[in-house]
């Protein structure tokens, strides 16, 4: 009983997150004036760059549509994260990006409830103006509850980023590698990449487009499914609830190229809370 408890709080709390925010974005429509509206998009810039030294806390859904051999489950992933700066000095800061996600999986059979969790610390310096770099470690925590929802495998390996940020534009890349080097032989090897490309166009009132589609290769499936290639955008808003600013967004994409069986359209509804300044 207290699994499938689990199993339904995980699926409402999914599903009322994008009615959340949606809603927030309905009574915020006018919550600000127009003197704020350059502090706004300027903390915009600083929320959509991986590399801003600003304090931030992020809550994500993730509904995977069309899982499974029928292409009629859906899949679902709840992420927590932060981003939390540390100044080391000569201009540089050290950033670290703590992420817990809690994970339901309808097939091949229920699970929910925590997935592996993922800690990246990236040190990250400038360029030149308007650009900027990231580089560090990231690791993988097997902390996943059940066989469905995580490797099994300690993982580790590289990530970097690189930023522009222009007038009312920030474009960029991140990318990391996670390969298994602990844990149950069992449970197989990890040898995946990820890249994410990503532009984000600040409009007035706080509005914002963007796309910021994420590629991925697991080098341990046969050739022809070890890409997965999505496309699509989103559109977002960054306002004023009281004295807290918060940046609500949503998106969706549909996949072109992934592993058979695996979900081949997805969207994302999340809420970014700067919490420094």
């Amino acid at each position: 009983m207290g699994h499938k408890n689990t199993e339904m709080t995980l699926m409402i709390k999914a599903r009322l997150l994008p009615l959340v925010i949606l809603t927030l974005f309905c009574l915020t429509a006018n919550a600000y004036g127009q003197s704020e509206e350059t502090g706004l998009i300027s903390l915009s810039e600083r929320l959509q760059n991986p590399l801003s030294d600003l304090l931030s806390v992020s809550i994500e859904d993730t509904a995977y549509f069309r899982y499974g051999p029928g292409r009629n489950e859906t899949m679902d992933t709840l992420d927590f994260s932060a981003s939390l700066p540390f100044h080391a000095g000569a201009g540089m800061d050290i950033i670290v990006k703590p992420d817990i996600p809690l994970v339901y999986v309808p097939w091949p059979e229920k699970q929910a409830g925590f997935g592996d969790m993922k800690i990246t610390a990236l040190l990250a310096g400038s360029l030149h103006e308007g650009i900027s770099w990231g580089i560090g470690p990231v690791i993988g925590i097997p902390t996943a509850t059940g066989d469905l929802l995580g490797t099994g495998r300690w993982t580790a390996g590289p990530s970097a980023a690189l930023v522009y940020t222009g007038r009312n534009v920030v474009a960029g890349v991140s990318t990391y590698g996670l390969f298994s080097f602990a844990g149950p032989v069992s449970r197989g090897e990890v040898d995946r990449l990820y890249i994410r490309p990503f532009i984000y166009v600040n409009l007035e009132k706080g509005w914002y487009m963007y796309i910021d589609p994420e590629f991925q290769c697991d080098y341990n499936l046969p050739g022809s499914q070890q890409w997965t290639v999505p496309l699509g955008g989103g559109i977002g808003r960054t306002f004023t609830a009281g004295k807290q600013v918060l940046s609500a967004y949503v998106s969706c994409y549909a996949k072109f190229e992934h592993p058979q069986d695996a979900s081949d359209l997805y969207m994302k509804a999340g809420l970014n809370l700067p919490l420094g300044k």
